[in-house]
């Protein structure tokens, strides 16, 4: 059947009545038929219901649960009809004006002037009109809905059967009394019992196990064996049958509930969900969305230097352009997943391919894989992804980060479908492929057939997306209407050309250091006159010195770029993130030159152990020190109070004459310390204080000052009196 206005549109248990479709068929406006709903309009996607339709997402329903009030002469219609013209009186004005009347504030305006103008209710207008859609848009639909009056009897006033209903068993057939139980209130409570206790559990017991189990812990009565009372299973014509018990199941529990409750909510997301969207129209063209995510190569590596060594299986990641499936970048490494890979991926997919695949001896041109920009929006896993070292992306790039939830590599169905049809591509043909018998008992050991260097898969990496990219048609790709005329393949790169001429404006492009410095993780920091300190690292930068910076009491708050990898330079941002400035290490941080911030911080704990370790060291040295300087001292006070013993001297006599005693003790140490080469062991002559003449004398005093010279002569007269 045709999808036209007042078709109705089955989904499940749900239904929806089609109201009005667009002359050129681009958007359709539909009503829900819940009964327990007060519905409204709404908007909808031809090509999406369409698509749905196809694909039996909906289904034209045959019979109209509103048919009997498009029959005038029905019983219901001549019981219930009148009053029909005054509410058609009521909407007749309104419910032509197309599509206007279904949308919500055009509605709004129209059904405010209906009420000013007839004095009712805006409330009671809305019934009429949801009457008048939900029935078919006929005057007749107007009728009271009294058939939705009343309630569904409860399970309790439902008529009970005295003896069990149904297809006798063969033992019934021959003993009318074993014909079985009926169910009543106390079997449902234990059959619910024996549902949630053995059935709705994450150890996935058969109805057959859960039937057996009730049996035996729940239907039990007494008996007498051996002169003892001991509790014995019933007869089974006294115990619900199992499928009594899967009736009773079927009619009681949700089956969502129980799927999740046997399955574990992780595995109802992944594997049970509804599935009804499509995640390719959520992109609007190419560069709309890109998708990122990692897995383990099935695969094992050895070394390019030395093919004897095996070096493990490699680490991939894939970029994928959502629109077009186009795989716009890679990245082969041996870390794990990491924000690192996910750097080099990223990298990797704004580089001019033609490049890139020079590098690594593989000659393509620019049509072959014309990928090098940056996406409006990125989704990838919550780890690597979701750490602040993706802010940058959004701040200075522009680019709008998603996380998906954990465990739901399902909603990254494009690139996760990638790594399933690559996986199959590499083992069907490299030695060292991991099979799925690799951890059972018996099973090859796949690491004894490492073949390939990271180099050659990652030249195997690059043919597998150029086939991909311009020869691999993708089933199922849910083409656009709009590319049919261009009869346009589901072949990534024909998708690709085609969104590029008709979907633009999506993609972006920065230079390549720009990329890189915006994909790099950064950190605040401040600049001081000492430079920038990052870890313990000291930076420099000639350039930021010529700018005024480093100047005493001009700290500065700045972001910076660094690369883990290699910290023999920092990168200083500008507030666009467009510019930056480079900072290099400091003589004192020569040490560091060449090592990864990994190295360095571990040559810093080693550093701090080795002082750790040398505390007490010096410690004791110190001690040593201490003690010595007391004993010294101690000694020289003795020396110094014994020879003042011998004389009595008052504090201004022992404060006179300073500069003499001064000169008098230089005289005798510089002839103690004065060289004598050629000499062997001769002691210095000590010139004592008599031996010195009185013209040696003032000649040490001329550097005296006017009033030193007259303290001088004044002390001297007194010595003479």
């Amino acid at each position: 059947m045709e999808l036209q206005a007042n078709v109705i549109l089955q989904h499940g248990k749900n239904a929806d009545r089609v109201l009005y479709i667009a002359p050129n068929r681009s958007y359709l406006y539909t009503i829900s038929l819940k009964k327990d709903e007060k519905p409204l309009p709404v908007r909808k996607n031809y090509f999406e219901v369409e698509e749905g339709l196809r694909n039996g997402l909906y289904i034209i329903a045959e019979i109209d649960p509103y048919a009997m009030l498009m029959d005038p002469n029905s019983e219901y219609q001549k019981m219930h009809g009148t009053g029909i013209e005054e509410k058609w009186g009521l909407i007749k004005d309104i419910v032509d004006i197309e599509p206007a009347i279904y949308d919500r504030v055009l509605r709004g305006e129209l059904i405010k002037e209906v009420s000013l103008k007839t004095k009712k209710s805006k409330t009671l207008i809305y019934r009429y009109l949801r009457y008048y859609w939900t029935g078919g848009k006929i005057k007749n639909a107007l009728v009271s809905h009294y058939f939705n009056c009343g309630r569904p009897l409860k399970p309790e006033e439902k008529k009970k059967n005295p003896q069990k209903v149904g297809r006798r068993s063969l033992l019934a057939k021959i003993h009318p009394e074993f014909v079985g139980v009926v169910v009543d209130d106390e079997i449902r409570a234990k059959m619910t019992t024996a549902l949630a206790e053995w059935y709705k559990t994450t150890d996935k017991n058969s109805l057959q196990f859960v039937h057996e189990q009730m049996w035996h812990n729940l239907f039990r009565k007494k008996s007498v064996m051996n002169g003892e009372v001991i509790e014995l299973p019933m007869p089974s014509y006294q115990v619900p049958t199992i499928d009594q018990l899967r009736y009773h199941y079927e009619q009681t529990e949700d089956y969502k509930q129980v799927i999740m409750a046997r399955e574990g909510l992780r595995n109802y997301n992944l594997k049970f969900r509804p599935v009804l969207g499509n995640s390719t129209r959520r992109a609007v063209g190419p560069g709309s969305i890109y998708e990122i995510d990692a897995t383990v190569g099935d695969i094992y590596l050895v070394s390019q230097a030395d093919r004897t060594k095996v070096i493990g299986r490699p680490v991939i990641y894939l970029v994928i352009d959502v629109f077009s499936r186009m795989i716009v970048g890679f990245y082969v490494g041996l870390e794990g997943p990491s924000w690192q890979g996910a750097m080099m991926a990223l990298e990797n997919a704004t580089t001019n391919k033609v490049e890139f695949c020079a590098e690594h001896d593989i000659t393509i041109n620019e049509q072959q894989w014309p990928c090098h920009h940056v996406p409006e929006v990125l989704i990838g896993d919550r780890g690597e992804i979701e750490s602040k070292k993706a802010n940058s992306l959004t701040e200075y790039l522009g680019v709008t980060v998603k996380n998906e939830p954990p465990y739901r590599a399902d909603w990254k169905g494009i690139v996760e479908s990638n790594f399933k049809t690559l996986s199959i591509t590499i083992k069907r043909w490299s030695p060292g492929a991991v099979l799925p018998d690799f951890k059972q008992r018996g099973g090859k050991d796949y690491i004894l057939d490492a073949k390939l260097s990271l180099r050659g898969f990652i030249r195997m990496m690059i043919q597998f997306i150029l086939f991909h990219n311009n020869s691999k048609a993708i089933n199922d790709y849910p083409v656009d209407i709009s590319m049919i005329p261009d009869s346009v393949l589901p072949v990534p790169i024909h998708l690709w050309n085609w969104g590029i001429q008709n979907r633009a404006g999506h993609l972006k492009t920065f230079t390549k250091d720009i990329i890189r410095l915006n994909l790099l993780p950064s950190k605040s920091l401040t600049a001081t006159r000492s430079g920038i300190t990052f870890e313990g690292i000291h930076y420099k930068s000639d350039e930021l010195v010529e700018a005024g910076w480093f100047v005493k009491g001009d700290s500065r708050s700045v972001i910076m770029a660094f690369d883990r990898r290699c910290m023999n330079a920092i990168y200083i941002k500008t507030p666009d993130g467009l510019k930056y400035h480079t900072c290099t290490l400091q003589e004192r941080s020569d040490r560091f030159k060449n090592l990864s911030l990994e190295e360095i911080q571990m040559m810093q704990q080693e550093e701090k152990l080795a002082l750790a370790y040398h505390k007490d060291t010096q410690n004791l040295a110190k001690y040593k020190l201490n003690e010595s300087i007391k004993k010294i001292n101690q000694e020289e006070i003795a020396f110094t109070e014994q020879a003042l013993s011998k004389v009595n001297l008052t504090n201004t006599e022992f404060k006179s004459n300073i500069q003499e005693n001064r000169a008098v003790e230089r005289k005798e140490v510089q002839a103690y310390e004065a060289f004598r080469l050629g000499e062997q062991n001769e002691q210095p002559v000590i010139i004592s204080i008599t031996d010195l003449e009185e013209e040696e004398i003032e000649d040490e005093v001329k550097g005296l000052s006017l009033l030193d010279k007259l303290k001088r002569r004044k002390s001297e007269e007194d010595e003479y009196e």
